[in-house]
């Protein structure tokens, strides 16, 4: 049995090891983070739809200088 099927098994599972093992397994989502949702609210609150695909496009070009000056 691979150490995988180990840590899912029943037995694995009733000692309370299962939350730990559930969580190691899958990475942290950003759209889960307290600052995206933010993000969200704020940019959907912008009543201004020329203004709020203004801010889109800063975003989408920001992320863009980030990911060309990390290389």
């Amino acid at each position: 049995m691979s150490d995988q099927a180990k840590e899912l098994s029943p037995a694995h599972i009733t000692k309370g090891n299962v939350a730990e093992t559930i969580v190691e397994q899958f990475p942290k989502d950003p759209l889960l983070k307290r600052e995206t949702l933010e993000l969200v609210r704020a940019y959907y609150a912008i009543p201004n739809d020329k203004v709020r695909r203004q801010v889109y496009e800063l975003a989408k070009s920001l992320a863009t200088v980030k990911a060309s000056s990390a290389a």
